[in-house]
């Protein structure tokens, strides 16, 4: 199960009791302005790569703590690194 921190858990609140929201007053221009944005995001790359067994059922027992696919866990554990440089 995914923990969230007390902004993410007020916003979630916000949506679901429906505070402070209203609908866009042009919707489908921001349907298109939103769907332009998200197909020019840099596309993702697979790769393969050999990781020590004992080493991956580890990183398997900490996603699963974390709530998430290992594949996902790894993913974002690579983005933090590189993304602290």
């Amino acid at each position: 199960m995914r923990h969230y921190d007390k902004e993410e858990k007020e916003l979630i609140d916000s949506i679901e009791n429906n505070k402070d929201w209203k609908l866009a007053d042009n919707q489908e221009g921001l349907k298109k302005l939103m769907m332009n944005a998200a197909s020019k995001q840099k596309k993702s790359n697979k790769i393969t790569i050999n990781i020590d067994v004992r080493d991956l059922e580890k990183v398997k027992i900490i996603a699963a703590k974390e709530g998430l696919p290992y594949q996902t866990y790894i993913r974002s554990m690579i983005h933090k690194l590189v993304s602290s440089n």
